[in-house]
């Protein structure tokens, strides 16, 4: 996920899915989400539960404006959860 769009589309998944983080909008350079929640998100999103079907064309969408799929996405999710400092519950997102 890249540029303005992916910056977008990855701040609108973690909103309709109310993941919690520190961004005050999508236009956020950098925020942190607390791992569990990017763990939360990969469950939701993976097992496509209930949550995830109330949600499913709206995510679909993003990730069309994202240009990405859904397999994508969950490897971003899986590099964020597993690549990143795991001392800290805190992951930061960076986008530049």
């Amino acid at each position: 996920m890249f540029g303005a769009d992916g910056q977008e589309a990855f701040y609108n998944i973690l909103s309709m899915f109310d993941i919690a983080n520190s961004a005050e909008d999508e236009f956020d350079d950098d925020y942190e989400v607390q791992r569990i929640e990017l763990e939360r998100l990969r469950t939701i999103i993976g097992e496509e539960n209930e949550t995830y079907q109330a949600h499913a064309e709206e995510f679909h969408e993003e990730l069309n404006r994202a240009r990405t799929n859904k397999e994508d996405f969950i490897n971003v999710l899986d590099l964020l959860i597993k690549e990143s400092d795991p001392g800290n519950d805190w992951v930061l997102v960076s986008w530049f």
